[in-house]
């Protein structure tokens, strides 16, 4: 039984049983709702790891020609690839930038806003 003002986890953090394998900063959505990024990778299916659904995180994200982004410009979630894009169609709102990033860069900084 829980005592009143217990905490389970840190706020805005579940800790979510893998399917299968994944690896640190990938983003995905569960159940086809809460989008967030893995804290930390896992080899297998079973394992426990901590998934970021709200505030700042280092997110994977979409890289490539023109695939920059501005501070405070909306990023989206792409199931496919499970990164955090600066390109709206076909994707699913998550956030916005928090620093500038180049093309080539491959991750950056997100503030996930569900």
């Amino acid at each position: 039984m829980a005592t009143v003002g217990q905490g389970r986890c840190d706020e805005g953090v579940l800790s979510v049983t893998t399917s299968g394998a994944v690896t640190i900063g990938l983003a995905a959505q569960l159940n086809s709702g809460l989008i967030g990024v893995y804290q930390k990778s896992a080899t297998g299916s079973g394992e426990l790891v901590p998934f970021k659904y709200r505030g700042l995180v280092y997110a994977t994200k979409h890289a490539g020609t023109g695939r920059t982004w501005a501070i405070g410009q909306k990023v989206y979630y792409m199931a496919t690839g499970t990164k955090i894009s600066d390109q709206a169609t076909g994707h699913t709102l998550c956030g916005y930038a928090q620093e500038a990033a180049v093309a080539a860069d491959t991750a950056g900084w997100v503030l996930l806003a569900p």
